[in-house]
C-alpha cells in the first residue's frame, strides 16, 4: 500500500488478512505543531478501506481514552471517531513520559480501529523506554488478560446448595468466653461462607451476551446464507457478475442488520426504568468515561508509576490525615482533665441489651444488595441468604462482643479505594477522596449498636438544637429556613446582620479519640462506652489500586469513613460548641453559620467576635481546626471585623457603585477610569444602604467618576427614597 508523508501526517500502511478479511495496519504519526482538519482526517480514514487499525502517536488528548484532560486535537479525533462509527483502544497507563518537570505523563499513543466486533484483542503497555514514548502492544485474536477475581463466586449461585453446605460446616457448640474465641468464631464463619459460595456457584456461559435480544429473524438468516453462497461462487469463478451480486448482498445485509439492531436497541431502551437502576447502568455504559489514575507526584517531585507505588503513596497520605492535628496543642490542664476522667473507674451499670436473631434478620432485610463488600468479600446479598443456623452463630458472636466489650480487629480493618475529585489535577494525591469498604458483618453490628445508643443520646439531650446534620426529621432545607428567617427579620426591623460561615478541616478524619471518649463516658452506660472504646482503638486500613494492595497502616484519629456510627459520634464530639444569647448558631454536620443582628453595627460586630473567640478557644481544646480557605470570606477565625468605611478605597468605591450601576460598568469606572453616563445608571434599591449615608460616608467620593447628568440622577434618588437593608460586614485579616 502507499505511504503518506504530509506535514500534518506521516503514515506507513500494510494490508494483512485476519479471518479472511483484508485489514489495513497503519503506523501513524501526527506532529504536534501542525494543524489537521476534519476533512483531511476523514480522507485519511477512507483511504484505508473498510477494516483497519491505526496506531501511533496522535498527540491528541481526551479523557475518553484516559488522558488527564481534553485538548483541541483530542476533540477533533473524538468527533471523527463518533461520526465515522469507529472505535479506539487505549492502554491504562501513560505512554508519554516528558523530561520537563512542568509536564506530566499522559496517554498520547493508542489505536483507532474499524474491525469486526467478534475479534478479541488485548492491549499492553510495554514500559520499555527508548524515547519519551513507551511502546504499546495490541494482540488481535487473543483472549483478554485474566485478572485476579474480586468475587467469591464464579457465576450464578444456587442459594439452596449454599445454605445446605453452610449448615453442614457450622457448629453452634462453640465456646465464646475470651476475645480469642471471638476471633476464631469469626474466622470459622467467614471461611465457611467463602467455601460455601465457591462450591455452590458455577460459571455463567451467557455472561458476555447482551441483555437485549440478539437472535436474528429468518429473513436475516436467509440473507446471510445467500451472501456466503455468493462469496463462495465468486471465489470459484471470479466472474464480474458474481462479484456484483456478492457486493449487492453485502450492502443489503449491512442495511438490514443495522435496521434490526436499531429496532432491538430501541425496544431495550423502552424497558429501562430508574426504579431498578437499569436506566443508570445503560447511561453509564454509553458514556463509558474512563477514570484512570495517572502517575502520581510524590513530595520530592518524583513519580509513583506502578499501581503498587500509587497505592502506597495514597496510603502514606491518608495515614497523615488519620491522625490528630499536629499544629494544634490543647492546654495542659485540659489534657490532664481528659486523661484523669478517662482513667477513673466506671460506674456500675446494667448489662447491655442482648441481640436477638429476629433483630439481626430485620436489619439484614433492610440492607441494600448492591453495596461493595469489605476485605472478606461477603456481600449484603450473601447476608440476605444466610440460613437460620448462620444467623444464630452470628447472634452468639455479637452478644459475646457486647459481653466482653471487644470489637475484633478483623472487622476494624478497611480497604480504601480512591476516587478522583472532578476538575482537580489528577497527578496530585490531594485530588482524590477515599471510599472505605468495611466488612458487612461489622456494619451490621454497628447498626445494632446505633439502635441502642440513639435513644440514650435523645434521652440526655446531648445534641444541640442548632445541629441539623444526620438527624431524623432534620435536613438542609430546615436549616436554611432558620438562617433566611433571621436575615429576613433583620431586614424587616432595619437592623444590621453580620454573619460568619465556618468549615471544619478534615472534620471526620481527625476527631480526637480521647476527647470523643471523654464525652461518651459522661452519659453512656459502661457496656456501650467500652464497646465503642474498643471500636475506635487499633483500627487499620490499606489502599487498593486496581489489583494491588498497599501496606497496612494504623488509624490514630477520626471516626471510620463509611460507618453507620460515624455521623452520630461526630455530632456528639461537637455537641458542646459554644453558644451565646446574642447570636444564632446553625450547624449541618461540619458546616456552621453564625449570625447576629443589632441596630448598632459596632455592637453586632462585637457580639459576633465574642462568639468567634469562644469557638476559637473551644476548638483548640478539642483539637478541631477551622478550615480558613472554606470559611466565610476566606479569612482567619481570629480576624478582626471592621466597618465599611475602613475598606480599601478602590473596593469601597466599587461597592458603592454597585448600588447604582452593573458590575461591569463599576469595574470599568474604578479600575479603568471610564466616566459613568446617565444612561449607565441602573439603581438597584435592594443594594442601597442608608446606614452608609448615616455613617457620613460621603457619596461624593465617587463623584469624580460621574458625568453631571448621572450625578444628578443619583442625588435625586437618594433624596427621594431611604432604605436600610441588612449589611454583612466582610472579615478581613
Amino acid at each position: 500500500m502507499h505511504n503518506i508523508n504530509q506535514p500534518y501526517l506521516q503514515a506507513a500502511n500494510i494490508k494483512i488478512k485476519i479471518n479472511h478479511l483484508n485489514v489495513t495496519i497503519s503506523s501513524a504519526y501526527f506532529p504536534p505543531g501542525q494543524q489537521i482538519t476534519e476533512p483531511k482526517l476523514k480522507s485519511f480514514i477512507q483511504s484505508l478501506g473498510s477494516f483497519f487499525i491505526i496506531g501511533g502517536d496522535f498527540n491528541a488528548k481526551h479523557t475518553q481514552w484516559g488522558s488527564r484532560y481534553t485538548n483541541t486535537r483530542g476533540r477533533l479525533f473524538h468527533t471523527s471517531i463518533l461520526k465515522n462509527k469507529l472505535s479506539f483502544i487505549s492502554p491504562d497507563e501513560p505512554t508519554y513520559w516528558p523530561a520537563h518537570e512542568n509536564r506530566s505523563p499522559d496517554i498520547l499513543d493508542f489505536f483507532i480501529t474499524s474491525i469486526p466486533t467478534g475479534l478479541k484483542y488485548h492491549i499492553k503497555n510495554l514500559n520499555e523506554l527508548s524515547s519519551d514514548h513507551s511502546p504499546i502492544q495490541l494482540t488481535i485474536g487473543a483472549f483478554p488478560a485474566s485478572s485476579p477475581t474480586t468475587s467469591l463466586s464464579s457465576g450464578p449461585i444456587d442459594w439452596k446448595i449454599f445454605q445446605q453446605k453452610l449448615d453442614i460446616s457450622l457448629s453452634l457448640n462453640f465456646p465464646l468466653k475470651r476475645s480469642s474465641d471471638i476471633d476464631n468464631a469469626i474466622s470459622i464463619l467467614t471461611n465457611s461462607i467463602q467455601n460455601a459460595i465457591s462450591t455452590s456457584s458455577s460459571p455463567n456461559p451467557n455472561k458476555n451476551q447482551p441483555k437485549y435480544p440478539t437472535s436474528l429473524p429468518t429473513y436475516l438468516v436467509d440473507l446471510i446464507k445467500a451472501k456466503r453462497q455468493a462469496r463462495s461462487l465468486w471465489q470459484r469463478t471470479k466472474y464480474p457478475i458474481h462479484k456484483t451480486i456478492y457486493n449487492h448482498l453485502i450492502t443489503d445485509l449491512k442495511t438490514q442488520l443495522a435496521k434490526f439492531r436499531s429496532e432491538q436497541f430501541s425496544k431495550h431502551l423502552s424497558t429501562l426504568t430508574p426504579n431498578n437502576g437499569s436506566l443508570w447502568k445503560m447511561t453509564k455504559k454509553l458514556i463509558n468515561h474512563r477514570d484512570n489514575t495517572p502517575p502520581l507526584e510524590r513530595p520530592d517531585k518524583s513519580l509513583a508509576i506502578s499501581d503498587l507505588e500509587k497505592a502506597n503513596l495514597f496510603c502514606d497520605q491518608l495515614s497523615s490525615s488519620f491522625s490528630p492535628h499536629s499544629d494544634l496543642a490543647s492546654s495542659p490542664d485540659h489534657v490532664n482533665l481528659v486523661n484523669s476522667f478517662l482513667s477513673s473507674p466506671l460506674p456500675m451499670s446494667l448489662p447491655a441489651k442482648s441481640i436477638s436473631p429476629a433483630e439481626i434478620v430485620s436489619v439484614i432485610h433492610k440492607l441494600r444488595p448492591n453495596k461493595s463488600p469489605g476485605h472478606d468479600q461477603i456481600t449484603n446479598k450473601i447476608a440476605k441468604n444466610l440460613p437460620k443456623k448462620a444467623i444464630l452463630f452470628l447472634t452468639h458472636i455479637y452478644n459475646a462482643m457486647l459481653r466482653l466489650s471487644y470489637f475484633p480487629p478483623t472487622w476494624k480493618y478497611s480497604i480504601i479505594i480512591m476516587i478522583s475529585k472532578p476538575n482537580k489535577p489528577k497527578h496530585l494525591t490531594s485530588s482524590y477522596r477515599p471510599i472505605s469498604l468495611l466488612p458487612t458483618f461489622a456494619k451490621l453490628f454497628e447498626k445494632l449498636i446505633l439502635h441502642r445508643i440513639s435513644p440514650l443520646v435523645d434521652q440526655h439531650n446531648i445534641l444541640p438544637k442548632s445541629q441539623f446534620g444526620f438527624r431524623r426529621k432534620h435536613n438542609t432545607i430546615h436549616q436554611i429556613h432558620r438562617i433566611t428567617d433571621k436575615i429576613s427579620a433583620s431586614f424587616e426591623t432595619k437592623q444590621y446582620c453580620p454573619g460568619v460561615f465556618l468549615d471544619i478541616s478534615k472534620a471526620f478524619d481527625r476527631v480526637w479519640h480521647d476527647g470523643l471518649l471523654f464525652k461518651l463516658k459522661h452519659f453512656l452506660p459502661s457496656p456501650y462506652y467500652l464497646i465503642l472504646k474498643s471500636y475506635l482503638e487499633n483500627r487499620s486500613f490499606s489502599v487498593r489500586q486496581k489489583n494491588n494492595i498497599s501496606s497496612i497502616k494504623n488509624i490514630e484519629a477520626g471516626v471510620p469513613q463509611g460507618s453507620d456510627l460515624s455521623p452520630l459520634l461526630y455530632n456528639i464530639f461537637t455537641a458542646d460548641i459554644p453558644t451565646t444569647n446574642q447570636t444564632l448558631l446553625a450547624s449541618f454536620a461540619d458546616d456552621t453559620a453564625i449570625l447576629t443582628s443589632n441596630n448598632n453595627p459596632d455592637i453586632a460586630s462585637q457580639n459576633l467576635q465574642l462568639h468567634l473567640n469562644k469557638i476559637e478557644s473551644w476548638a483548640k481544646n478539642w483539637k478541631i481546626k477551622i478550615n480558613d480557605e472554606k470559611s466565610s470570606q476566606k479569612r482567619k477565625l481570629t480576624s478582626k471585623l471592621f466597618p465599611f468605611e475602613e475598606l480599601p478605597v478602590d473596593i469601597r468605591h466599587y461597592e458603592m457603585f454597585r448600588w447604582f450601576i452593573d458590575d461591569g460598568t463599576a469595574k470599568s469606572a474604578v479600575y479603568e477610569n471610564k466616566s459613568v453616563h446617565e444612561k449607565d445608571i441602573e439603581i438597584i434599591p435592594e443594594r442601597v444602604s442608608n446606614a452608609i449615608m448615616d455613617k457620613a460616608i460621603a457619596i461624593d467620593e465617587i463623584k469624580c467618576y460621574l458625568t453631571e447628568g448621572s450625578w444628578l440622577v443619583i442625588q435625586r434618588y437618594i433624596k427621594m427614597k431611604k432604605l436600610t437593608p441588612a449589611w454583612i460586614y466582610p472579615i478581613c485579616a
